[in-house]
């Protein structure tokens, strides 16, 4: 046996990355979906979280959000959605119901989070009252 046929079973040839694929492109402004007027107040007048709003639509959180603070669709009226007033009533009512024994796989599920972020929220309010 040949000493570089040796060598090249023993150490295959490094990948070249310069040959990766190419990246995704992002999606054109014209490829995203266009909302109606009656499904802009739907979405901002709707008591369900932005996930479930978006799987509904069919489209992304981010524009289910932009929606419902008046950041898209300006001139289609409805209320105003202020995002940081439900973290703070979803987070004390983690904490309440934590507190009141309901496990933190039910909340997660109900609130559409993870077991781990349900977690953080109830240690982070129950610091809050400690204080």
């Amino acid at each position: 046996m040949e000493a570089t046929t040796l060598y090249t079973n023993l150490f295959p040839p490094r990948r070249n990355w310069s040959q990766r694929k190419p990246a995704r492109k992002a999606k054109k402004q014209s490829d995203c979906r266009k909302f109606t007027k009656e499904e802009v107040l739907a979405i901002r007048n709707a008591t369900e979280t932005s996930r479930e709003i978006a799987r509904q639509y069919g489209c992304s959180e981010t524009t289910i959000g932009a929606i419902r603070r008046h950041k898209t669709y300006t001139e289609y009226g409805g209320p105003v959605c202020t995002p940081k007033m439900e973290w703070a009533n979803r987070a004390t009512q983690i904490y309440i119901m934590r507190e009141r024994g309901v496990p933190s796989r039910e909340l997660a599920k109900q609130y559409g989070l993870t077991v781990d972020r349900v977690g953080r929220i109830y240690t982070r309010e129950k610091q809050k009252r400690k204080q």
